[in-house]
């Protein structure tokens, strides 16, 4: 367990995972990432990015200071691969003397009293109603910035069946990062 601030020279942030958000500005807790229980969770409905934050340059305090949090992921992108450093009053980035404020993650709970992160990985999770099918359609492009989101220059596509969400895991095993990818459906317009 980490409690020690890592070189100050290196990035705390190394994946982009604010790739995975969207740029759908109705539907805003997309437009965010998440931290929850030691992972950061970046979606735009299409593909799910999880990052394993004890991988970035993080100590434990500052893992468990992010925990229940989100922040923009434009303002995210500002200072990735910066050296930053995890208070209280959010995320402060020593090059640019300035503090990101953290927003509450609660803020787009469920009315179940659901996290947005537990309901991200129930709809991965959850089966999807029709026939089992032959052949799946996946969009290259969202593939290719899944892959860039965890830090890979490919992945592995893990089927837990015809009915679920495609995992995609690391092809070198260098990081726990991951992600899924929905399928599309096979139309005449493919």
């Amino acid at each position: 367990m980490k409690t020690r601030r890592p070189k100050a020279s290196r990035p705390t942030f190394k994946t982009p995972i604010h790739l995975a958000c969207s740029d759908d500005q109705l539907r805003e807790a997309l437009m965010y990432i998440h931290f929850a229980d030691g992972w950061a969770y970046g979606t735009d409905a299409h593909i799910i990015a999880c990052c394993y934050l004890h991988e970035f340059d993080l100590t434990h305090e500052e893992i468990k200071l992010l925990n229940g949090k989100s922040i923009h992921k434009d303002q995210f992108a500002q200072f990735y691969r910066k050296m930053v450093r995890v208070t209280p009053e959010g995320i402060y980035v020593p090059e640019y003397k300035c503090t990101y404020a953290l927003r509450d993650s609660a803020e787009w709970n469920k009315s179940e009293g659901e996290s947005i992160t537990q309901w991200m990985l129930k709809a991965v999770n959850s089966k999807i109603d029709k026939e089992q099918v032959d052949e799946i359609c996946i969009h290259a492009g969202l593939l290719q910035r899944l892959s860039k989101c965890i830090g890979e220059s490919g992945v592995i596509l893990n089927f837990k069946t015809n009915r679920h969400a495609i995992k995609c895991t690391s092809i070198t095993s260098k990081n726990s990062h991951y992600g899924y990818i929905m399928p599309l459906s096979i139309s005449n317009n493919y």
